[in-house]
């Protein structure tokens, strides 16, 4: 009698500890701001394998998503910033559109939209026809400039210059003094 009561006991305990599993679970992902649903790709190998980058040869377009949810069928793509916004910038929402045309073309389900992560706040973007215009014109325009050797940085910003994998070949380099002032290297 005594060892079914244990039995019990212990099937309640654990029973208690799986709800009280989902309900944190369930909070944790409210708070991120992200929608509910099955996450088919992360390009993070906190989780698994980096999974190969989507590509798009009509555009000659390829990227990887930080992550894509699928929401009741429709794949949405998730690009997290390490940096917090008051709105979203041009340069996230122009790299969301590339990864929803990737999207496009590669599950053949056009997303109505795509997420911005960003430390404090989560912005969804439409997937309008004119942001995928927007995407064509500026893909159009850097693709002028192949081959061009007089192309001058467009910004003033020794952070953008820090990040950059083109740094250390870069004439126009800026780098910060010990006065903060942007100085070209």
């Amino acid at each position: 009698m005594i060892q079914s009561d244990l039995v019990f006991v212990a099937i309640i305990v654990l029973l208690a500890m799986g709800i009280a599993a989902l309900i944190i679970s369930r909070r944790t992902q409210r708070a991120t701001g992200l929608p509910e649903g099955r996450l088919i790709y992360s390009d993070t190998t906190a989780w698994h394998k980096v999974n190969r980058a989507y590509f798009d040869s009509e555009w000659g377009l390829a990227g990887k998503p930080d992550y894509v949810i699928d929401v009741r069928g429709v794949q949405i793509p998730v690009e997290v910033k390490s940096s917090q916004a008051k709105h979203p910038y041009d340069s996230h929402i122009l790299q969301l559109a590339a990864y929803c045309r990737l999207i496009q073309v590669n599950s053949g389900v056009r997303p109505p939209m795509g997420l911005i992560k960003y430390q404090d706040r989560v912005f969804e973007i439409a997937y309008s026809e004119f942001l995928e215009k927007r995407l064509e014109a500026l893909i159009s325009e850097v693709r002028s400039h192949d081959g061009a050797s007089d192309l001058t940085r467009s910004h003033n910003s020794p952070a953008r210059c820090a990040g950059c994998g083109y740094r250390s070949q870069c004439d126009q380099s800026l780098n910060v003094t010990n006065s903060n002032q942007p100085k070209k290297i």
